[in-house]
């Protein structure tokens, strides 16, 4: 139980072509406070997989220049209907605060969809887990994952007004838990007793998907071990490209032979296995690495 995990590339999965657009922005809401959500209008994007992401950057028309490097955004929505994406953002900087202005009409470079997203193939339920931002990395596993798999989703936060993602969740027909640590309910301890109590010897989780929390991460490992399920997790990464150019998403691993996974092109999705340890066979050899998540 004490193996350490490592990450594994997962299997390409036939992506959508990579679009570079200036999208139409289509509203602007603040979801809680230091997060707001961006819909864009994204013609010719037919389909983008959970946890793929998209790099935004805002234009200014007046001065015929783009305001700011594009920023990775977990792909939260994607309205096929209406032809939109959502995204919800961390209000850190500049940058990202450059995106929260935006009004609708304004116009927002967008290259994607990229990287590789969630493998939801297998049988059994399915539990998310998520905290902060990234838990809008696993907003669109619930209606992706094939019919009959029940979706439990542990969101975590410092507080309740922090708590992202409740609603959208909840609309899409999954069971929602929350823990903060404002009550004392997110201690690894008390969420590991949470999880096992809810799930007995017939119900376990078949696939435990993870994002934005280490400790959430560990935790949904060694559940997944003792219940023999697959584990995924979406790693966040600052990216100058998101396209693999550059090389600024390196995992700090790799050798002076191999170099380390870039999160962008390899991930950001990637398989956590104990190490040393294959399910597919010698390929693996070539995509295990250490773990490298904040």
């Amino acid at each position: 139980m004490n193996a350490a995990p490592v990450l594994v590339r997962l299997p390409d999965q036939g992506n959508e072509p990579v679009r570079n657009m200036l999208a139409r922005v289509e509203s602007v809401a603040t979801v809680a406070p230091g997060y707001c959500r961006i819909t864009v209008a994204s013609p010719g994007i037919a389909s983008v997989r959970a946890g793929q992401f998209c790099m935004l950057g805002s234009v200014d028309w007046r001065e015929g220049r783009e305001r700011m490097l594009p920023r990775p955004m977990a792909v939260h929505e994607h309205d096929r209907g209406n032809g939109t994406l959502g995204f919800v953002c961390k209000l850190v900087g500049d940058g990202t605060r450059q995106l929260a202005n935006l009004t609708p009409g304004d116009r927002i470079r967008l290259i994607g969809p990229l990287g590789h997203g969630f493998d939801l193939r297998g049988e059994g339920p399915v539990l998310l887990l998520g905290r902060g931002v990234g838990t809008f990395s696993l907003g669109l596993v619930p209606s992706q994952v094939p019919a009959g798999r029940p979706v439990t989703v542990l969101l975590s936060a410092r507080d309740s007004a922090r708590l992202l993602g409740v609603d959208h969740f909840e609309r899409l027909g999954c069971t929602v838990l929350t823990v903060t640590d404002q009550d004392g309910t997110s201690s690894v301890p008390a969420v590991a007793d949470l999880l096992q109590a809810r799930f007995g010897a017939a119900s376990r989780p078949g696939l435990v998907l993870s994002c934005g929390s280490r400790r959430l991460m560990d935790l949904g490992f060694g559940l997944a071990r003792s219940w023999g399920a697959r584990m995924q997790t979406s790693v966040e990464a600052n990216m100058a490209c998101g396209l693999g150019y550059c090389h600024g998403c390196a995992s700090p691993v790799g050798s002076e032979d191999v170099e380390a996974p870039l999160v962008c092109v390899d991930g950001p999705v990637f398989e956590l296995r104990p190490s040393g340890t294959t399910n597919t066979g010698e390929e693996d050899a070539e995509h295990e690495h250490t773990v490298a998540v904040g």
